[in-house]
C-alpha cells in the first residue's frame, strides 16, 4: 500500500491512532480498532489515483467525470476492499469494518457538484445515488473508527489547526454523523461521544502542535560566513554553487515521483509470492 496508494497508507495510521486512544478511554477494545484502521481503506489500492489523499498537487481526475460517475468510483472502494480481504482470508471482524467505517455517509462533495449542474427538467440528482450502501457501524469499536476517519480527513484539510479550530471540527463532525443517523445502530452512548471527542482532540493537538523556529547556532553561523567569503573570493561566481535556497527544484522532484510511479509496476516482492499490500 506504501507503494500503490501513499496517502491512503498514511491516513490509515492517523485513524488508527485516534481510534485506538478513543476506544481505551471509553473501555472499547483499542487493539483490535487499531489493526483495523490499518485495513480500512485497503480497497483504494485498486483506484488510488481518484482518491485525493494520493493525488499529486494540481492533478484532479474528477475534473473529466460526471459527479455520479466521480461518486461510483468512491463508492467502488469499499466493494474491492472486501473482496481484497476475502482473497487474503482476512478475519471476519476486520471485513466487516470495511463497509461499515463509511456507513451510509454521502458523499457530498459530488452530491452538491450534481444539484449545481442538474437539469430539473431532464434529471434531478438522487441522494441515494451518493451515499455509501452500508450498513452503518454494529459495534462501538465501528463507530469509533467511522469518526476517527472523517475527522482525520476533516483536519489534515485544515488550514488553521489551533486547538480552538480543531476542536470545533471535531465537535461538529461527531454532531453531524449522529444527526445523520450513522451511530444509530451501535452502543456508543451520548457520554461515549463527550470522552471520544476530547481522546480526539487531545492527540491531534499533539500531532499539529507548532515548533519554536530555533536561531542559528555557533557552527551554522560559522558555515555561513564561510559561504559569504567563498562568494567574495571569487566575485559572486559560485554563489549559486554554495548558497542555493532550493537545493531540489519542484521540477526534479516532480521527475522523481514519476519515475517512483513508473518503475512500481514493475516490482515483485521477493521469492515470488503475491503481496497484498
Amino acid at each position: 500500500m506504501i507503494v500503490q496508494a501513499p496517502g491512503t497508507y498514511h491516513h490509515s495510521h492517523m485513524v488508527g491512532t485516534l481510534a485506538e486512544s478513543a476506544c481505551a478511554a471509553i473501555g472499547a477494545d483499542s487493539l483490535f480498532a487499531r489493526v483495523a484502521c490499518y485495513f480500512h481503506d485497503i480497497g483504494k489500492m485498486k483506484k488510488s489515483g481518484y482518491f485525493i489523499e494520493n493525488m499529486p498537487i494540481g492533478e484532479d481526475r474528477h475534473a473529466i467525470l460526471s459527479p455520479s460517475m466521480s461518486a461510483l468510483i468512491i463508492v467502488s472502494h469499499v466493494k474491492d476492499g472486501i473482496e481484497l480481504a476475502k482473497e487474503h482470508k482476512l478475519p471476519q471482524k476486520i471485513i466487516d469494518i470495511i463497509p461499515q467505517h463509511q456507513g451510509t455517509k454521502l458523499i457530498s462533495y459530488f452530491f452538491n457538484k450534481a444539484k449545481e449542474n442538474e437539469n430539473k427538467d431532464l434529471h434531478v440528482a438522487d441522494e441515494r445515488e451518493f451515499r455509501y450502501p452500508g450498513p452503518k457501524p454494529q459495534t462501538r469499536e465501528a463507530g469509533v473508527i467511522l469518526l476517527a476517519d472523517t475527522i482525520e480527513a476533516a483536519t489534515r484539510a485544515l488550514k488553521d489547526r489551533s486547538p480552538a479550530r480543531l476542536e470545533e471540527v471535531v465537535r461538529n463532525m461527531i454532531n453531524k454523523n449522529f444527526i445523520d443517523g450513522q451511530l444509530d445502530e451501535c452502543e456508543l452512548t451520548l457520554k461515549d461521544l463527550h470522552v471520544i471527542g476530547k481522546s480526539f482532540v487531545r492527540i491531534l493537538m499533539g500531532i499539529y502542535h507548532k515548533r519554536i523556529e530555533y536561531p542559528p547556532d555557533a557552527q551554522e553561523l560559522q558555515a555561513r560566513a564561510q559561504v559569504q567569503r567563498v562568494e567574495d573570493e571569487n566575485g559572486g561566481s559560485n554563489a549559486d554553487k554554495y548558497n542555493q535556497q532550493t537545493p531540489i527544484s519542484s521540477e526534479s522532484l516532480s521527475d522523481s515521483l514519476k519515475g517512483a510511479k513508473n518503475s512500481s509496476k514493475h516490482l515483485r516482492p521477493v521469492g515470488g509470492g503475491k503481496s497484498g499490500n
